[in-house]
């Protein structure tokens, strides 16, 4: 169960990562992003949730839960 975690964890952060560079660099293009502050916000949000599940998950592969 661990390994699925860490795995879709991975995925999250991943694609908030990809996400949040396409709202930047369209910002730095001259697009105008409705809600892009409000978008960053909840994509910073996400990778410090996905980084937690990350490590908790990866601490317990390391201890020998699954």
């Amino acid at each position: 169960m661990s390994e699925l975690v860490l795995q879709g964890a991975t995925i999250l952060v991943g694609g908030c990562i990809v996400l949040a560079g396409i709202v930047i660099a369209a910002q730095i293009m001259g697009y105008t992003v409705p809600y892009g502050g409000l978008l960053l916000l909840i994509c910073a949000a996400l990778i410090i949730v996905g980084v937690y599940m990350m490590n908790s998950s990866a601490a317990g592969i390391n201890a020998g839960h699954e």
